[in-house]
């Protein structure tokens, strides 16, 4: 009897439990997501998103007319399509709420989830963040990436809890070895003391010249103007595609 009585109790708790958490959930009717290109090109620094709370056709009106100014082609394409899609939203019954990044690149966002706080005085936003920073030889454009979920009217304030997610398992690139080479050019001199080495069989594709580094500079100077065969490892750091830094290990020839 006391096992029935206490298997009884627990239902009812577990019952109560799951009823508190529907009760405190906030429907989400339905959900739009993507993105206005900007003008602007480069990478940015991570931020969060921000949020915004839009109760009218006025005010949803106002929010479009903002993404307009960035005069674009492909966005105001989108905000077109977008605007038509939001028409259908009937603000006396509903409200839409927006979550909005900086203008950036390589950037996700999901809503996990809407939910009344503890106190039943805000409506809480859980959103999950992510911006991955590449280094890209030609920077892509910017981009506003947007959320927008459609709830039941409130004239609650809106919060949002952002969570930036991290990958458990970044993938990290393995340090590339340096490359041994063997090149054979005339070493000429150039400003500041430095030395330059000039192949003297430039390949097709190949037009640059290497910079001498290393411990073995000092000893090369005496053998200026002459050709010569260098042993080393070419760094690509330099930010002339035709230019090199050679730092040499060995002079392997002169050639008189």
């Amino acid at each position: 009897m006391k096992f029935i009585i206490s298997v009884f109790l627990s239902t009812i708790l577990l019952a109560s439990a799951v009823f508190a958490g529907e009760e405190n959930h906030v429907k989400v009717i339905r959900q739009y997501s993507g993105s206005f290109l900007t003008n602007v090109a480069g990478s940015s620094l991570t931020r969060p998103p921000y949020i915004q709370a839009i109760r009218s056709q006025d005010g949803l009106e106002y929010l479009l007319g903002g993404f307009e100014k960035l005069k674009n082609r492909i966005t105001q394409r989108r905000i077109n399509k977008l605007r038509v899609q939001l028409k259908k939203i009937n603000f006396s019954k509903n409200m839409l709420v927006g979550v909005f990044s900086q203008p950036m690149d390589n950037y996700k966002m999901k809503i996990e989830k809407v939910v009344n706080d503890t106190a039943g005085n805000a409506i809480e936003l859980l959103v999950n963040y992510q911006h991955q920073i590449k280094s890209n030889r030609i920077p892509p454009k910017k981009s506003i990436h947007y959320m927008l979920a459609v709830i039941p009217r409130s004239d609650y304030p809106v919060v949002l809890m952002a969570t930036e997610m991290v990958p458990a398992k970044s993938k990290q690139k393995k340090a590339k070895l340096a490359k041994l080479i063997t090149v054979t050019g005339r070493l000429m001199a150039l400003r500041g003391n430095d030395l330059q080495l000039v192949p003297v069989v430039i390949k097709r594709g190949k037009k640059h010249s290497y910079y001498i580094r290393g411990e073995q500079t000092g000893k090369l100077e005496q053998h200026l103007g002459k050709v010569v065969t260098l042993q080393g490892t070419v760094s690509h750091e330099r930010n002339s595609p035709y230019e090199w830094d050679l730092t040499v290990n060995k002079l392997v020839k002169v050639f008189n």
